[in-house]
């Protein structure tokens, strides 16, 4: 996603291609209007508003050349003028040659500030999406010998910024697979979605035990709770984030599953979707001191050749579409069978699209990982060596 084009390249923007003429045709009825009508209609104000309207719809080189054509049509009629009226020099003409060029001298000084300003943008919005590509780093195309994908669609809003979370490692104790939904406020939420993406990197290697590696990313969040204070904290008492922790054992036949507050996932198997529910209730990531699970062991489940899971945020069950209706992947993914994970996503992602008319409110995030129909054993055992996969590039929306 180039979000840069978007915001510094506003002439190229489709919604403003028709205002692009806007400018032109000012000058040119401008013209018309002085040697069509009688010497009382003045076109000054006319053509004082090309230069204005450009700021709106050109970069600087456009802003310019539109000035440069106005003060030059403005000088045409004011020797037109001369010669037509000799006999009267026409002072109020003149006076409104003074103002149209003073127009354009402070347009002009205006779209250099503006261009200026775009640019420092655009050089952080690339910034950001560095940041982003750290926080979110590209994803493999497979893990242990598993096919992987993942889709990621951002909705930005004037109200949040929050984000979504997600992670995929093959490690000495099987494939590791994080996603999350940090529910927070203002950058410091972006914060504690880089502090849960870094623990679990570092957890997921190193620790044994899926139960442990969660209880050590909620201390991870706990100690990343903002100050109420903070004008970044966006006036948050505290962070608190939605986690599902999947591990797929070495042979890639048994799923185990910590579900921390978070959307359970789904298997699906020929044609045929199963939703993961746990046998315990968890609360989130952050909020799991005001009921301690107790040492609350994995979930188990059967993960059949030629099955997929797929991991979600609530971004995708909570779109909406004109009636209301909240999206069922469910019913999407029912009876249907995909080549990959990948494609899996793709429809998903189809079908969202399709219901929402095409409009999102929240972040979503989709993970998916597939067992092929004749896995291979020793590609599965030797993913899960503790190397991870080389780097491929993720699928952004």
């Amino acid at each position: 996603m180039d979000i840069g084009a978007d915001v510094y390249e506003p002439e190229a923007q489709g919604g403003r291609r028709l205002l692009r003429w806007v400018p032109p045709l000012l000058l040119v009825v401008s013209l018309v209007v002085e040697f069509t009508t009688p010497p009382g209609v003045n076109p000054a104000p006319i053509l004082a508003a090309a230069p204005t309207f450009a700021l709106g719809v050109y970069g600087f080189a456009g802003v310019l050349w539109t000035t440069v054509a106005t003060a030059s049509a403005m000088g045409l009629l004011a020797v037109y003028e001369q010669i037509r009226y000799h006999d009267v020099l026409v002072a109020s003409f003149f006076a409104d040659l003074v103002a149209v060029l003073a127009v354009c001298a402070i347009v002009l000084v205006l779209a250099r500030t503006k261009e200026h300003g775009r640019r420092r943008f655009a050089r952080l919005i690339r910034v950001a999406e560095a940041a982003q590509r750290v926080l979110l780093p590209d994803a493999p195309v497979s893990a242990g010998g598993l096919p992987v994908a993942v889709r990621y669609t951002p909705a930005y809003t004037d109200a949040q910024v929050g984000g979504d979370a997600y992670a995929v490692h093959a490690t000495p104790y099987g494939v590791r697979l994080l996603i999350a939904d940090v529910r927070g406020k203002g950058l410091g939420a972006i914060g504690a979605v880089c502090s849960l993406v870094g623990a679990f990197r570092c957890e997921a290697f190193h620790c044994p035990d899926l139960t442990v590696v969660a209880d050590r990313l909620e201390a991870v969040l706990l100690h990343t709770q903002p100050d109420p204070e903070d004008a970044d904290s966006g006036g948050d008492a505290e962070y608190f984030a939605t986690a599902l922790f999947v591990e797929i054992d070495a042979d890639g036949g048994t799923l185990r599953v910590v579900n921390r507050g978070h959307p359970p996932p789904l298997l699906v198997h020929a044609g045929d979707v199963r939703t993961l529910d746990g046998a315990d209730t968890h609360l989130p990531l952050g909020l799991g001191g005001l009921a301690p699970d107790g040492g609350a062991t994995p979930d188990e489940h059967a993960f059949p050749a030629g099955a997929s899971l797929l991991l979600y945020t609530d971004g995708l069950v909570e779109g909406r579409d004109p009636a209301g209706r909240f999206f069922d992947p469910v019913a999407v993914l029912r009876g249907r069978d995909f080549a990959g994970p990948g494609a899996l996503l793709d429809t998903l992602m189809a079908a969202l699209r399709a219901h929402t008319s095409g409009r999102l409110d929240d972040d979503t995030a989709l993970l998916a990982v597939a067992r092929p129909a004749r896995a291979d054993a020793a590609g599965v055992h030797g993913g899960a060596s503790g190397n991870p996969p080389p780097d491929h590039r993720l699928h952004r929306e």
